[in-house]
């Protein structure tokens, strides 16, 4: 039993529970989605996509601040690199109504 299956068990006997949400890293600038992408297959051949979330950027908000982004990340880049990775994801075999982004940006660019 790897990680993956250890915090689907647990989810699992959670009643009620809807999904768990995994987050993903944007660590790769631009295009460079493999850090991702080698993410969500690993996911998807450990426990599958049953009950999953994918956050795209976790804690996006706080990318300029831990070096991750240039100071001026902004929203807008945000969005734009998210485009990139949920077609790369979505490339990569994970289905599509499972992918979420910006639930930490409330401070991109401030």
């Amino acid at each position: 039993m790897n990680l993956f299956h250890t915090i689907k068990a647990f989810a699992d006997t959670v009643p009620g529970r809807a999904a768990v949400s995994f987050g993903t890293t944007m660590r790769g600038q631009g295009q460079n989605v493999s850090w991702g992408v080698d993410e969500v297959k690993a996911l998807g051949r450990s426990i599958g996509w049953d009950g999953m979330q994918i956050e795209v950027g976790n804690e996006n908000d706080l990318f300029a601040e831990n070096g991750i982004r240039g100071p001026a990340w902004s929203f807008s880049e945000y969005l734009t690199q998210y485009g990139q990775y949920y077609d790369a994801y979505t490339a990569a075999g994970m289905p599509e109504g499972i992918i979420q982004g910006a639930t930490f940006s409330g401070q991109i660019g401030r």
